[in-house]
């Protein structure tokens, strides 16, 4: 099989670490080529590994779509691929658009949540096959998507970590001190910092010490952010216990020296922020670190009993979960040991790469 990628996910996250996980995983031979709808960290790292890269800058607007669209068919053309992935709703409208009356296959990487609605089922219809990280962002499909879609979620490689070294990394970041409950993720007000900030003063009377660590990415599409978080953090005189970090590429050491991972996404009345997925969640189960989410999105689909799941929105339980995985030490015991179990039955890297394979070669079919 020969693929060609199509994909608008260049800052750190998680989408952008699936298709880096995906592309290493699958035989070279198969990736015929990437391309990139924007500038960003994650496509210097693919053309470092060795992969054919090429930029085809495409902003939101129609006009743009289609000017891409156009340049794309030609690149597919020359290429001849069997397959071409679409990475989210922009990869798989700007994917469809460029192979119509080509007969070249699309196959839809469904991620998020993301224009769910008329855009979605459109797209859904023009592509081949679709394969989805979780149930959740398939609400949205009528039967005739759902018969196309297969589940294929996030595959991780089996975490070793010292914890003790975890520990020491993280303390690089926010010092040492009591519990750190972690919150990675970009800077974007939809991944739930303030939800965090907002418990944090009760969680330190209950926990006394309780510090939290932010660490990510800036967003491009919410500049300032970072800043004004800062801002919010001196202001509530919490500068002794908030640490606002740089993404850092030992993610997953961090988040093994967390003693908690929270994971309060917040969604705004346009329904974006919900998580389609939540890799964190599923970094932390393996490396045995208790997670306190907020159930709805993906979260619950990983987690299942694996993790401590509050309503959404919910602020005073998001603190009492956080409060009983810092004190409760067989809650936390039970957590561990059935978060690595869960991780290492239910999500491997192999898995995902299978199932990415049998939606290409379905699709080629």
């Amino acid at each position: 099989m020969r693929v060609a990628f199509v994909s608008p996910f260049v800052i750190q996250g998680g989408a952008e670490r699936y298709l880096q996980l995906l592309l290493t995983g699958l035989d070279r031979s198969w990736v015929a080529g990437v391309y990139f709808l924007a500038v960003g960290p994650l496509v210097g790292e693919i053309r470092q590994l060795g992969y054919p890269v090429q930029v085809v800058p495409t902003s939101a607007g129609l006009a743009s779509i289609a000017r891409s669209a156009l340049k794309l068919r030609r690149e597919l053309k020359r290429l001849a691929p069997d397959v071409v992935h679409g990475d989210g709703i922009k990869g798989a409208l700007v994917a469809t658009a460029a192979t119509a009356g080509t007969g070249i296959p699309v196959v839809w990487l469904k991620c998020d949540f993301s224009r769910d609605g008329w855009l979605s089922r459109t797209v859904a219809r023009r592509c081949r096959r679709i394969a989805a990280v979780s149930r959740a962002v398939t609400e949205s499909f009528d039967e005739t998507a759902l018969e196309k879609t297969m589940i294929v979620p996030f595959g991780l490689p089996e975490a070793k970590v010292d914890r003790a070294a975890a520990r020491a990394a993280l303390e690089q970041v926010i010092g040492s001190g009591g519990p750190v409950v972690g919150l990675l993720g970009r800077f974007d007000p939809h991944k739930g910092h303030r939800e965090v900030l907002a418990v944090l003063p009760e969680l330190r009377r209950r926990v006394p010490g309780a510090r939290a660590a932010f660490v990510g990415a800036d967003d491009p599409a919410h500049p300032g952010y970072r800043e004004a978080l800062w801002a919010e953090i001196a202001a509530a005189g919490l500068d002794d216990a908030v640490a606002v970090s740089d993404f850092r590429q030992n993610g997953v050491e961090l988040i093994a020296g967390c003693d908690a991972v929270a994971i309060p996404s917040v969604v705004s009345r346009s329904g974006m922020g919900r998580e389609g997925f939540s890799l964190v969640a599923l970094e932390a189960m393996g490396v045995g670190t208790p997670v306190v989410a907020y159930e709805y999105g993906g979260p619950p689909e990983v987690l299942g009993d694996c993790g401590v799941l509050v309503p959404p929105g919910d602020r005073e339980a998001l603190g009492d979960g956080l409060a009983r995985v810092l004190v409760d030490e067989q809650l936390r015991e039970r957590l561990v040991e059935c978060g690595r179990r869960r991780a290492r039955e239910r999500f491997s890297l192999s898995a995902m790469i299978v199932g990415m394979e049998s939606r290409y070669r379905e699709a080629a079919a």
